[in-house]
C-alpha cells in the first residue's frame, strides 16, 4: 500500500510505500504523519530497527521558519546519536 495524504492544501509529492528501500533500510510500517511529513519503522536487518522521518518542506510564507525547525531537530538527533 502507498501512504499519501493531504497536508494542508498540498499533496505529499514523494509518496513512500511499504517495502520501499531508503539508504539500505526497508520501510515496514507507517508510524505517523503530520504537516512536516511521515515517520516510518524501517529495518536493514532483524536486529537493526530504526525510525525514518520523511520531511516535506513547503514553499510559502512559513518556509524559512519550517526549515529552521527541521534543522534544529536534526541537530538534536545528531547529538543523541
Amino acid at each position: 500500500d502507498y501512504y499519501c495524504t493531504l497536508a494542508m492544501t498540498n499533496r505529499f509529492d514523494n509518496c513512500l510505500k511499504v517495502g520501499q528501500s531508503i539508504n539500505g533500510y526497508n520501510l515496514l510500517t507507517l508510524l505517523g504523519q503530520g504537516n512536516f511529513g511521515q515517520v516510518w519503522e524501517a529495518s536493514a536487518s532483524l536486529s537493526d530497527v530504526v525510525a525514518i522521518k520523511q520531511i516535506i518542506l513547503k514553499q510559502g510564507p512559513f518556509y524559512l521558519r519550517q526549515k529552521n525547525l527541521v534543522e534544529a531537530e536534526i541537530a538534536i538527533m545528531q547529538r543523541l546519536n
